[in-house]
């Protein structure tokens, strides 16, 4: 099994379990097109694309983990938007 962390703008999070994250489900996560970034600590970060461009609301928490010396006041193109995933590294036994 596979796992991953879903972090909503709301701050909520909950982890997932299952055999693979396909394009769809990652899709329906994000609200989008998808693009993947590296997370300060080299995980894999799942984000809406066109977050900023489709005005969903930021994610301080995802911001705060590719950012960690975020500050309010950083250029919007610096922030998350929308809901995000991460894949969690390694396999469940």
């Amino acid at each position: 099994m596979k796992k991953g962390l879903i972090i909503n703008v709301d701050q909520t999070q909950r982890v997932v379990e299952q055999e693979d994250f396909d394009l769809e489900f990652l899709q329906k996560i994000v609200g989008g097109n998808i693009q993947l970034v590296k997370t300060i600590e080299d995980q894999d970060m799942v984000v809406n694309e066109e977050g900023i461009m489709l005005k969903l609301p930021p994610n301080p928490r995802a911001t705060e983990l590719l950012h960690p010396h975020f500050k309010e006041g950083f250029e919007p193109a610096t922030q998350v938007y929308g809901n995000v995933f991460i894949f969690i590294k390694g396999n469940l036994s």
